[in-house]
């Protein structure tokens, strides 16, 4: 019965006309308008736009523009009640110690993600002044940390991210760093189960890049990775100067020879690899019976820093480890030199007319640079330019040797397989030379009875009116 009266109301609209007049009348458009949802959630992280002028209460937010907070509540906007125009209004907090605002859905964005995550190894830059709490940070220029915590910058209006530091030369910690007063290391990307062939790639292509790019450190993987060559001037490194190698319990197996060089790029004594630091590597034989070769030879250069690094069975015989031709202020600090010449160990007693540098040839070699035979031809082979740039000879001058040690290689069992190294230098004269805190421990030229009447045969050498200066030294 209903039913039927429904259709009978339906028939009498339609035939007066009632239908069109109703839907002439109200806006059904508005019941089938969906309101898209909001972009961002409550409690969600979000970060204010840098093109942001004004929050919903007409405050400045010049401020705060790219700082990162939180959604704190969510509210869909309209003008007034006739007004179709609906937006989102967002009030965010960006913790207790700052008021909330209120700011319109286009001012917002998902936040940029930080450069930096905690434990990544860094280096403060150059330009890094003050820290975001005013205190003086200059001081830290180019050092080197580790990331220990990342959290919102609300200290000024450059907004993302600050962060915590450990200073990995020194046990400081500074906190409250802007993320542009840091700057990435170059992370050299070697791998254990390469070739050494691969790896020497690895390391040129760093080497270039980081001669390219002045004042880059270059990042060493924890592990143990093989280098060097069986065609070593073939397959050799050209270091960049302005560069820092670093490495982080890194240790290069050294598979035949490793020939690392810095090249004169000019005349005088300082035009060479210059402002270079080599911290914390460790060098070793792939053969720990018979020694394989690492030697970085430099033809001038200034600037130097040699710390905390080992060499352990790399010094063949009559060869050096760092062969310094007339390099200039230069500083070898907590090195370890561990065995020397391993073929010469069962040599009890020097053979007449035996070449003596053999047994005496040094594993810190402060040479001339001239256009001598200092380098034994070796650097001649590789660089062009070499007579160019060595028409006057240079003393190595003003270099300091300390805390260093200079060791025999034993096996397990304590017996030695090669005996330890000396430093100084046998033909030129050198320039101001500081050898202190040393520790010299059976060196091969102390078992022969040369050692007791020339002076090439001592552990620590040089030649009458060098500018050497002795203290503090051990040895046994």
């Amino acid at each position: 019965m209903i039913g039927v009266l429904i259709l009978m109301t339906l028939s009498l609209v339609v035939s007066s006309g009632g239908l069109k007049n109703i839907i002439d009348t109200v806006d059904f458009s508005s019941f089938f308008t969906k309101q898209e949802p909001s972009l961002y959630k409550k409690d969600q992280e979000i970060q204010i736009k840098s093109s942001a002028t004004k929050t919903f209460a007409n405050t400045s937010i010049s401020k705060k523009r790219k700082w990162i907070g939180y959604v704190k509540s969510v509210d869909l906007y309209s003008p007034n009640k006739a007004s179709k125009e609906k937006y989102y209004l967002y009030q965010i907090s960006f913790g207790k110690k700052f008021k909330t605002i209120t700011v319109r859905e286009t001012d917002l964005q998902l936040p940029e993600k930080p450069l930096y995550q905690v434990g990544n190894v860094i280096q403060i830059a150059k330009s890094a002044q003050k820290d975001l709490n005013q205190s003086d940070i200059s001081s830290y220029h180019s050092q080197l940390a580790t990331i220990s915590k990342v959290s919102f910058n609300h200290k000024n209006a450059d907004g993302g991210y600050q962060y915590n530091l450990t200073l990995m030369d020194q046990e400081k910690q500074l906190s409250h760093i802007a993320e542009q007063d840091l700057t990435s290391v170059y992370h050299v990307p070697l791998k254990e189960n390469n070739s050494a062939k691969t790896n020497n790639a690895i390391l040129r292509k760093a080497f270039k890049d980081a001669k390219i790019h002045p004042g880059r450190v270059l990042y060493f993987p924890k592990g143990e990775f093989k280098i060097g060559s069986h065609v070593p001037f073939k397959d050799y490194q050209i270091l960049p100067s302005n560069t820092e190698l670093r490495g982080s319990k890194t240790t290069f197996k050294v598979e035949g020879t490793a020939y690392w060089f810095g090249l004169a790029t000019g005349s005088k004594a300082n035009d060479g690899l210059k402002n270079f630091t080599m911290k914390n590597l460790h060098f070793t034989a792939n053969d720990m019976v018979n020694g394989d070769q690492f030697m970085l030879m430099a033809n001038h250069g200034d600037n130097w820093s040699i710390i905390g690094n080992s060499f352990t069975m790399v010094h063949k015989k009559g060869s050096h480890v760092f062969d310094l031709g007339g390099v200039q202020n230069a500083t070898f600090d907590s090195n370890m030199f561990v065995g020397y010449a391993p073929d010469l160990t069962s040599v009890e007693t020097i053979p007449p007319q035996q070449n003596l540098h053999d047994y005496y040839a040094e594993a810190i070699q402060f040479d001339a640079s001239s256009m001598a035979l200092w380098d034994g031809g070796i650097i001649r082979k590789v660089d062009s330019n070499y007579y160019k740039n060595n028409q006057e000879q240079h003393l190595t001058n003003n270099v300091t040797v300390s805390n260093n040690s200079f060791l025999p290689y034993t096996d397990q069992n304590g017996i030695i397989i090669a005996y330890g190294a000396t430093i100084g230098q046998h033909s030129s004269l050198v320039g101001k030379a500081i050898i202190t805190g040393n520790i010299f421990n059976n060196t091969l030229v102390s078992r022969y009875s040369q050692s007791k009447n020339l002076w090439v045969m001592k552990p620590i050498h040089f030649p009458k009116k060098s500018g050497e200066i002795l203290s503090n030294n051990f040895i046994n």
